[in-house]
C-alpha cells in the first residue's frame, strides 16, 4: 500500500506539468530506498497523431478525424509493481460550438506491447477548461494501470477505440491502422 502511494505521488509530480493532448468534434510492505529509486520521473511525453474513423447518432456517416494522444509512463518500475499511465487527448478538428468545462468525457484504449501484452482502457479523460468553438479541445486526467509482470521494455500505443460522450451525444472512433509507440517503461527484475 505504501509503495503504491509513493509511486502514485511520484508519477503525479512528474506528470503535473507535462504536455498533454486532445480529443475529437498494493504492493504490501514499507517503501524502501531501492523501491523509491525505481520510481523515476516519467519520460518526456510526446503526442502521437492517430487517424480514426468516427461516427455518432448526429453524424452516422463515418468521418475521418485525427486525434493527438499523449501517454505518460514512468521510465522504470520493478517487476510486480503497477505501471501508472497518464493519458491525454487533443482534437485536431475543433468543435463547432462552445463546450462547457467537464462536458466532454472520453475513454481511450491503450495497446501494451514489447514485454507486455494486451489492452487497457484509460478512463476519466475530460476537458477541465471550457472549449471555445473553433479551438482544439484538450482532454486530460486519463488514467490506466498495467501490472508489470515481465521484465523488459513495455511499450504503449493508442489502441483501436476512443469513445467520447458529451451532454449532447456520443462519438465512437475506430483507428485506421496501428499508431506509433507513445511511451515506454523498463521493468526491472
Amino acid at each position: 500500500m505504501v509503495n503504491r502511494r509513493v509511486r502514485a505521488a511520484t508519477l503525479a509530480a512528474a506528470t503535473a506539468g507535462s504536455a498533454v493532448l486532445a480529443l475529437l468534434a498494493p504492493t504490501a510492505g514499507a517503501a524502501s530506498a531501492a523501491t523509491a529509486a525505481t520510481v523515476t520521473a516519467a519520460a518526456p511525453a510526446k503526442a502521437v497523431r492517430v487517424l480514426y474513423t468516427c461516427s455518432s447518432p448526429r453524424n452516422p456517416q463515418p468521418e475521418d478525424h485525427y486525434l493527438d494522444i499523449t501517454v505518460t509512463a514512468p521510465r522504470f518500475v520493478e517487476r510486480g509493481d503497477d505501471i501508472a499511465l497518464a493519458v491525454s487527448l487533443r482534437t485536431v478538428d475543433p468543435p463547432l460550438r462552445n463546450v462547457p468545462a467537464r462536458d466532454i468525457k472520453a475513454q481511450v484504449d491503450i495497446a501494451v506491447g514489447g514485454a507486455g501484452r494486451g489492452t487497457v482502457q484509460a478512463t476519466g479523460l475530460t476537458n477541465t477548461e471550457p472549449v471555445e468553438a473553433g479551438k482544439q479541445a484538450l482532454l486530460t486526467e486519463g488514467r490506466a494501470t498495467v501490472e508489470a509482470q515481465r521484465a523488459g521494455t513495455h511499450t504503449f500505443r493508442a489502441g483501436q477505440r476512443v469513445l467520447v460522450q458529451t451532454s449532447g451525444y456520443a462519438v465512437d472512433c475506430v483507428a485506421k491502422g496501428a499508431s506509433p509507440v507513445a511511451a515506454r517503461t523498463t521493468v526491472r527484475r
